[in-house]
């Protein structure tokens, strides 16, 4: 433990040779394994973590001498390289699942396109109006069909390589019928940069709100989180599902003026003026995020 980083070590050069050589490890796991020689060098040592590399040797080969002391210090730079590259990647895969699993709780969906405007990845929200929404889908070559006229205004934007001009992403309306709000759809051109040397570049990023999906907060976030009692978080939490506040009082079984009277006492606690205000400051709470989450 005590030999330098970066130094290579074999038999020879122990000081303690002979009680190597009459160690259990040495003798019934080495011996048996017939590889008896070593040369090993570290890494790295630190108080929480030691990376070593080591190489082993038959009693046919022999045991390890200067000259490959010599050789292998030659690849420890690049062997030392070789493990911060994959660290790097790791921490990078961390990264991205984190943020993959942000986007799965966000409530809209998102697209990735290549440069003709097919699908390239889609977070979870995504698939399901792929999987549930007449007004828009994934054709047969995979390009995202949206109903006209979103769908030739995103052909063109596709087409052309970017949004209009002093625009930097485009919204889209697509109409669904059957008294339903219209999606929005907000297009962003993603920087030009090659990802894949065998596969399409992402080009063009998606995304598609609901107005129609109603997040649920949790009333008890809600109460701890603006300071208010259960019955106050619960009519807050339903205002920002978008209901009234008459359909409110029905469904918490209370008197019209009794919510109000609530309503009243939320403003004050908070500091709110108004239900916009108030519905805007819960979606921009962990509130918001919980029922994301959920």
């Amino acid at each position: 433990m005590h030999v330098p980083v970066d130094e290579p070590m074999f038999e020879a050069k122990l000081a303690l040779k002979q009680k190597w050589e009459s160690t259990a490890i040495f003798n019934d796991f080495l011996v048996t394994q017939d590889t008896p020689y070593f040369l090993a060098t570290w890494l790295h040592k630190g108080p929480e973590k030691v990376v070593a590399l080591s190489f082993q040797a038959t009693r046919h080969r022999g045991s390890f001498d200067e000259a490959d002391a010599r050789r292998i210090k030659s690849l420890i730079p690049h062997v030392r390289r070789a493990l911060e590259i994959r660290d790097r990647l790791e921490a990078h895969q961390v990264r991205a699942d984190t943020l993959s699993s942000a986007i799965e709780g966000l409530q809209f969906g998102l697209f990735i396109l290549d440069g003709k405007g097919c699908i390239l990845d889609a977070s979870g929200l995504a698939q399901e109006l792929l999987r549930r929404e007449p007004a828009i889908r994934r054709d047969k070559d995979r390009s995202l069909w949206l109903r006209e006229p979103a769908g030739s205004q995103l052909r063109e934007l596709v087409r052309n390589g970017t949004p209009a001009k002093g625009d930097s992403s485009c919204v889209l309306n697509v109409p669904r019928g059957n008294g339903l709000q219209s999606l929005s759809v907000l297009v962003a051109p993603m920087p030009a940069v090659p990802v894949s040397w065998i596969g399409k570049d992402p080009r063009w990023l998606i995304l598609v709100f609901d107005p129609e999906r109603r997040i649920a907060p949790t009333a008890a976030i809600i109460t701890r989180d603006l300071g208010i009692s259960e019955r106050e978080a619960e009519l807050a939490a339903l205002l920002v599902m978008g209901l009234e506040l008459s359909d409110i009082s029905s469904r918490l079984a209370i008197s019209i003026h009794t919510a109000r009277s609530h309503l009243k006492h939320i403003f004050e606690k908070t500091g709110t003026r108004s239900q916009a205000d108030l519905v805007r400051r819960i979606l921009t709470s962990p509130a918001a995020y919980a029922a994301c989450r959920n």
